[in-house]
């Protein structure tokens, strides 16, 4: 991992690269786009996505996180399984090509605003994102998990489910969405911290600190 120093020269050399990763409505699209305020070119995962999936042929009727979670639908749709996979392969080809780009050549600063699922896109993703960026991992707050639910519920965006849904017989969809969300969300917490650098708790930057502030809490954690 990067040095403080490293960080500092990287920063004023425009070199710096961040991936941020993240469950979803955890704010790394919110400071991705703060951080292209300053200057960094902001890489957004879910819209390359998009985009491949429609030169697919797959209808998307709406733009941005929203379509791309009713196109994918939730996990007791029949559907979900092949919308689930087509998602998943479609995020793992543009990891690749994100790191094959940082390869070539670092344009600028740089943010990578990854899906809630980066964590399931395998090694060779991670392994080149760990090598050609610090990874920034912005941590759930602890007992906010019913707050999540109700995120996900008011604004759906897709989501990469696996083996972590069965409705019980008796349970109406949503008492099995509410019951196994929690299990989803301390799965994957596990999953970010195995694949970050660093980790930023959500409750020390929400509402207190600017893009210039984010990197520095950033620095310090070297």
């Amino acid at each position: 991992m990067m040095t403080p120093q490293e960080f500092t020269e990287r920063l004023k050399n425009n070199q710096l690269v961040l991936t941020i990763i993240g469950m979803s409505n955890i704010g790394k699209s919110h400071w991705a786009e703060n951080l292209a305020g300053i200057g960094f070119k902001h890489i957004h995962c879910d819209g390359r996505i998009e985009s491949k999936l429609k030169e697919r042929s797959f209808i998307i009727k709406n733009s941005g996180p929203a379509g791309l979670a009713e196109w994918m639908g939730y996990p007791h749709e029949d559907r979900f399984p092949k919308t689930q996979a087509e998602y998943l392969n479609t995020e793992k080809e543009v990891m690749m090509e994100i790191v094959d780009g940082l390869d070539k050549k670092i344009e600028g600063n740089t943010a990578i605003d990854t899906s809630g699922s980066f964590i399931y896109t395998g090694p060779d993703a991670h392994k080149g994102i760990r090598e050609k960026s610090l990874v920034v991992y912005i941590k759930a707050p602890e007992g906010k998990i019913q707050e999540m639910f109700e995120k996900f519920i008011e604004s759906p965006k897709p989501v990469i489910w696996g083996d972590k849904y069965d409705r019980k017989e008796g349970e109406s969809e949503m008492e099995a969405l509410a019951r196994c969300y929690p299990a989803l969300l301390e799965y994957r917490f596990k999953l970010y911290e195995e694949c970050a650098d660093i980790s930023i708790p959500f409750d020390s930057i929400y509402k207190k600190v600017d893009a210039n502030g984010f990197l520095e809490l950033i620095k310090n954690q070297l």
